[in-house]
């Protein structure tokens, strides 16, 4: 970087590329050799097919393509605005070299642009990914125009960086920086679920495939989404088209800058004032200091819950999952109102095995993220007993979710309810004692890291969860093929048991 004037915004931006470069390095190297591996693998099986068969086809624009395209960029603007919202949140509150760089004599405006180009291009590694191995091999087969849509990635990513500086400024200026905290992780969480709950109305409210379909065929041929229409103009830039693509592009760059340099004083000022909050937090003098009761496993419990709702970014998380389990159960329920009996042992299936993802999210989070190990380590207890409260802590957000729609669904049909009941309690105690046998000591912050810790016990919650998910299926369909499915499901368990052991050992 000695090319560059120290301070300058290029300086700053290779400084930072450099912090994120050897941090993935080190952190994932097997996620990095994963994600090579699958580019390759889509590039090879899909982007090379579809390079050869439209090499000699042309695209003309329709309303059905450009109502196609439009769809598609609202879904990617709407998982980048979630993610870039989360980070820009979080870069209030996770300081790191903050402090260092607002008080230097570096414009704070600068120090937010670089700072604002790392939350808005974070996220672009799995969507480039998943787009360039079907682009690059069509580009290099007669159709050089599909690049452009990289470049409408790239402004999209800029656009949703943006805007989620902004809406992370404004929570702060409305609703103060401890709501702020929260809010803002749960507001990512619910953007990033909207999709999913847009997706799953249609199962929900028994819209029929057809009349959707009708729907969008009805919308292709309306005049908003004819080719010389501004709703095409997305359309024509991610297809190529110089001046759209141009305008596109410029739009989304102007929109960053503006927002940098609106909001470059305003961060330093809320970011100075969000590194007092914990100050906030001290308990006010005439607020009477509690009193452990109950023993000490109740003590536990309650420590493990009541740092899971002070965490906000692990509250997000949690909330996250929360919000695709829901739609499941409402729809089992709905089907078995209706007594479609194949889509009843699919839910059945589905809502166990996303149950023990969630257990083992909150089982990582109580057991192996734990900030203060010495102090549990000099306290009066065995680390048996210790390890029973967390995993007791990890479970009781999960049972109390899901007790009221099991017992409404028993009114229907005790039968299935009991077979979703017993699949969701023993789904969940599987994911949580596999937390236990592969602990993976870590702090808090590092969630959102969690699959760089234990591969292994990553796996075996995977494996799990679909074993015990199959035997719930064939538990709701009285397959004879149920009885094979718990055996293997308990083989399953007793062999990651004894890995560890003799892992141990």
């Amino acid at each position: 970087m000695n090319f560059v004037p120290a301070g300058s915004f290029l300086w700053l931006l290779a400084h930072e590329i450099r912090l994120s470069v050897r941090g993935s390095f080190r952190a994932n190297r097997i996620g990095i050799a994963i994600t090579a591996a699958f580019i390759l693998t889509l590039t090879a099986f899909a982007g090379v097919p579809l390079a050869i068969g439209l090499r000699h086809v042309g695209l003309r624009l329709t309303g059905g393509l450009v109502l196609g395209i439009d769809l598609v960029m609202v879904v990617l603007f709407t998982l980048l605005l979630s993610q870039t919202l989360s980070s820009a949140t979080l870069a209030l509150y996770e300081r790191g070299d903050l402090d260092l760089l607002l008080s230097s004599p570096i414009p704070a405006y600068r120090v937010l642009a670089v700072r604002g180009l790392a939350i808005a291009t974070q996220p672009l590694s799995i969507f480039l990914s998943l787009l360039c191995p079907l682009v690059v091999p069509p580009a290099l087969f007669g159709h050089p125009a599909w690049l452009a849509a990289i470049g409408m990635l790239v402004a999209l990513s800029l656009a949703a960086g943006a805007v989620g500086l902004l809406l992370a400024m404004g929570l702060f200026a409305i609703i103060g920086p401890r709501r702020t905290r929260t809010l803002g992780q749960l507001l990512a969480a619910l953007i990033g679920a909207a999709l999913f709950l847009v997706g799953q109305s249609r199962y929900m409210f028994s819209l029929k495939t057809q009349v959707l379909l009708s729907a969008f065929i009805g919308l292709a041929h309306s005049p908003a989404f004819r080719p010389e229409s501004a709703l095409a103009v997305p359309a024509r830039a991610v297809l190529g088209e110089p001046v759209p693509f141009l305008f596109c592009a410029g739009f989304a760059v102007l929109l960053f800058v503006i927002s940098v340099h609106v909001l470059g004083a305003r961060f330093s000022k809320d970011a100075s004032i969000a590194a007092g909050i914990p100050a906030e937090r001290r308990r006010k003098a005439d607020t009477p200091a509690r009193r452990f009761h109950g023993g000490a496993m109740q003590s536990l419990v309650r420590k493990e819950l009541l740092l899971l709702v002070r965490d906000p970014a692990l509250l997000s998380q949690v909330f996250l999952r929360v919000l695709y389990l829901l739609p499941l159960v409402f729809i089992l329920l709905r089907n078995v109102r209706t007594h479609a009996e194949g889509q009843i042992a699919t839910g059945t299936g589905a809502l166990v095995f996303i149950a023990s993802q969630l257990a083992a999210s909150l089982a990582w989070i109580t057991i192996s993220a734990e900030d203060a190990p010495d102090l549990l380590t000099a306290a009066p207890i065995t680390k048996s007993f210790a390890q029973r409260a967390k995993l007791t802590a990890a479970l009781l957000p999960l049972f109390a979710l899901l007790i009221l729609p099991i017992l409404i669904l028993a009114w229907f049909a005790p039968a299935i309810a009991l077979a979703a009941g017993t699949g969701v309690l023993l789904a969940s105690v599987a994911a949580g004692l596999i937390n236990l046998w592969y602990e993976s000591p870590g702090q808090r912050r590092q969630f959102r890291r969690r699959g760089s810790g234990s591969l292994v016990g990553n796996m075996a919650v995977l494996l799990v969860g679909s074993a015990w998910s199959v035997t719930a299926t064939g538990a709701v369909l009285a397959a004879w093929w149920a009885p094979a499915a718990l055996l293997v499901t308990g083989l399953l368990m007793l062999g990651f048991y004894r890995g560890r052991t003799m892992g141990r050992a």
